[in-house]
């Protein structure tokens, strides 16, 4: 690993955006990627500034309106994580219970993802 100067962290908060419906099994049993919906069957994390991508992401794939989209914040081992293509966004094939979740509401600046 390279030394940028900054000292390393083996674990992070990423978040895991989901239909608001599956909030309560994703805290009774967490983020389990054999629920995942896409071919890869994994889970699915963007770093904190790639929320609003997510939402606009999680909204298209599961056919649900951004305001029935929660948020969860997730502490996750950096050794489990996978990196994609797009930077800030992670999959692992490793379950994992969230911290708090919250509602999409919270990460949306204006009005501009609640247009329909």
């Amino acid at each position: 690993m390279k030394s940028s100067g900054a000292a390393y962290s083996p674990s992070a908060i990423l978040y895991h955006v989901t239909p608001a419906e599956n909030t309560f099994a994703i805290l009774k049993a967490g983020v389990d990627p054999a629920f995942s919906v896409g071919k890869l069957k994994a889970a699915w994390y963007v770093s904190r500034h790639n929320i609003e991508w997510a939402l606009l992401h999680c909204s298209a794939r599961h056919i649900v309106p951004v305001n029935d989209l929660a948020v969860c914040a997730t502490l996750v081992q950096w050794d489990d994580m996978k990196r994609t293509n797009r930077k800030g966004v992670f999959y692992t094939f490793v379950v994992y219970t969230p911290e708090n979740v919250s509602p999409a509401a919270f990460f949306v600046e204006g009005d501009e993802l609640w247009a329909e």
